[in-house]
């Protein structure tokens, strides 16, 4: 145990002692989303009802379930994390693992609790991390079967995306200007497609948008030139290739 707590990032300490989180019973979260040892913050409300980190008042502490285990192979992914909105307060009981798992049972989903790393209730939401993406990925596939029963209907799953992406989400539909009607993220990526059927285009940065959108906005049609005026028959004639048309427009002057 020890040789793997030693691999944890050093986000991975308790902020009042400034130690490492070697015993997963010892670990408790407040309201606002701070993770402190149980003891350390126990001891700490006995002289102030506020949040070590934020200040915030009756930060209301609760138990979460962490596994500390690190699993060498996946060092290097990121991690597979979805957020659950929308589970019923009487359910949000320690361990959430329950709730959790009868979410993944209605979807059809075979997951375990083995399969899962880490669940944190932050507020009235619980925040999943899959030790595989193949996990998360399931979920989110199948999660459109927790509207067709009227027990799940309002509960709400999504993936944790990076502020950076979300901005480029954000970004990208800039497209819908040059019909462009799809947008979705997956796996912390960005697509977009014009139709359902259309193959889907990752982008990967604002000027792959902007690439997308000069490439397209030419290839639209667009208003008659300035430089063209209607004849009698309704053709257009361009002005500054028609002798005939610079006269009658001189000769009008």
């Amino acid at each position: 145990m020890k040789s793997n707590i030693h691999t944890m990032s050093s986000s991975s300490q308790c902020p009042i002692c400034v130690e490492s989180y070697d015993d997963p019973n010892n670990i408790c979260s407040t309201i606002c989303g701070h993770v402190f040892h149980n003891s350390c913050l126990s001891e700490w409300l006995e002289h102030s009802d506020t949040c070590p980190m934020c200040n915030k008042r009756n930060p209301a502490p609760h138990r979460i379930f962490i596994d500390l285990r690190v699993d060498q192979n996946n060092s290097n992914e990121k991690p597979a994390k979805l957020v659950i909105k929308g589970i019923p307060p009487r359910l949000l009981k320690a361990p959430f693992f329950k709730p959790v798992l009868e979410l993944m049972s209605v979807m059809q989903v075979h997951i375990s609790e083995s399969d899962i790393k880490t669940i944190t209730r932050i507020a009235n939401t619980l925040h999943v991390t899959f030790r595989q993406v193949e996990h998360m990925e399931a979920v989110l596939k199948n999660k459109h079967k927790l509207k067709k029963n009227p027990t799940t209907s309002a509960i709400v799953i999504h993936e944790v995306v990076d502020p950076e992406v979300k901005a480029l989400f954000q970004y990208s539909h800039k497209l819908k200007r040059i019909g462009y009607k799809i947008f979705f993220i997956r796996d912390n990526k960005v697509f977009v497609k014009k139709e359902q059927t259309d193959s889907e285009i990752e982008i990967s940065s604002k000027e792959t948008v902007n690439r997308i959108y000069d490439g397209n906005r030419w290839n639209t049609p667009s208003a008659p030139s300035l430089y063209a005026i209607s004849s009698s028959t309704s053709n257009q004639i361009p002005v500054e290739y028609n002798n005939e048309v610079h006269r009658y427009i001189n000769d009008s002057d």
